[in-house]
């Protein structure tokens, strides 16, 4: 039997409330980091159970089982976090950039194993999305050339914003 939680409050969804609770003036610049529960093990409880479509019927085979409650888990995220930035978007005129990024992988049965808790390439890089409103279209040249890491995002939304990183330690090399 799956371990869900008693109330109606599964792992993310909440958040466009708590956004809402926040009452930011969305005609001001501001910076929201939301994060999020849903993709963590053990997937089957981060989501209501009448809205699982993989993972409605248990697979004796733990692996394909897993799995399937992580694409679940991952249709929840995304009709979570659609719902976040559809209000947001709605609600502003002024330039908006979003990005939603990892903060790492996950490995789902490779192996057998499945977390993320071991230096592979599928926990270390992570794919990242960016939305635009239409107010912040002319920074697209900006984003064109699209970060390798992390850190190369966070130089580039800094200069989008009109900062400059400066890091001794940085050794910049023509394509990275």
């Amino acid at each position: 039997a799956v371990d869900r939680p008693v109330s109606s409050h599964f792992p993310d969804g909440h958040l466009l409330d708590r956004v809402k609770d926040v009452e930011l003036d969305l005609q001001q610049p501001f910076f929201m980091l939301v994060n999020t529960r849903a993709t963590h093990l053990p997937y089957e409880s981060n989501f209501p159970e009448d809205f699982a479509v993989f993972s409605k019927t248990q697979d004796n085979e733990l692996i394909k089982s897993r799995i399937n409650a992580y694409d679940d888990s991952m249709r929840w995220l995304d009709l979570n976090v659609h719902r976040v930035v559809s209000h947001v978007m709605s609600a502003t005129t002024q330039p908006l950039i979003v990005v939603m990024i990892s903060d790492h992988g996950q490995i789902l049965g490779k192996n057998g194993r499945f977390g993320h808790n071991m230096l592979e390439r599928d926990v270390y890089v992570t794919p990242y999305v960016w939305l635009l409103n239409d107010a912040a279209l002319s920074f697209s040249k900006n984003l064109r050339k699209c970060p390798l890491n992390h850190y190369r995002l966070a130089s580039t939304l800094a200069s989008i914003l009109g900062y400059s990183v400066e890091n001794p330690n940085e050794q910049v090399k023509p394509d990275t």
